[in-house]
């Protein structure tokens, strides 16, 4: 099994079988990508995101049970912009309401994610979600229930130290793994 999280490098690429590899997938999939790409990419896993999004495919053996929170992220909205026809960043600290879903592209966007990552969500949970965030998270629980609460604790104070997540979405994030009864907010 390959470690995704490896860059190219790490796996025992050098230029030559780089080159090759691009040669086939190129051949394979009928896309244009340059050999230099392996190089720019932090790891195996930010590859094949490069390569779904520039082949509009998706390899859902490959994203099944990664805990990569930038895959999930990037697959949502890809579907998300997909179904609105949106090429603008979506924020993920809106609601689906915000962002013009209604009852059928709920449907629509939880068929593509239960086909995608074969998992079973129903659309109501798109509402349950205070925002797409929330969604995201609901997802990668779904597609890898093995990450307990300690493990998700861990990642939302490592995503506050680095700045990345504010301590009322930290709180709200606590709120939706421990349930409002098992947490409380401190105010």
């Amino acid at each position: 099994e390959i470690d995704t999280r490896k860059t190219f490098h790490e796996l025992g690429f050098d230029s030559i079988t780089a080159m090759e590899f691009i040669r086939n997938l190129n051949m394979s999939l009928n896309i244009k990508i340059e050999s230099s790409v392996i190089y720019d990419c932090k790891s195996v896993q930010d590859f094949i995101v490069y390569a779904q999004e520039k082949s509009g495919l998706v390899f859902p053996e490959i994203n099944k049970g990664q805990e990569n929170d930038k895959c999930v992220s990037n697959t949502v909205k890809k579907y998300i912009s997909d179904i609105l026809q949106n090429k603008e960043d979506i924020n993920l600290k809106l609601s689906f309401t915000e962002i013009g879903f209604d009852s059928i592209t709920a449907m629509e966007l939880i068929k593509k994610i239960n086909e995608f990552y074969k998992i079973r969500l129903e659309s109501f949970m798109i509402y349950d979600c205070k925002d797409i965030n929330a969604f995201i998270n609901l997802v990668e629980k779904a597609i890898n229930p093995t990450i307990n609460e300690e493990e998700k604790t861990r990642d939302i104070i490592h995503k506050m130290k680095a700045g990345h997540l504010s301590i009322e979405d930290a709180e709200a994030y606590m709120e939706e793994i421990y349930g409002p009864e098992n947490y409380t907010r401190e105010n």
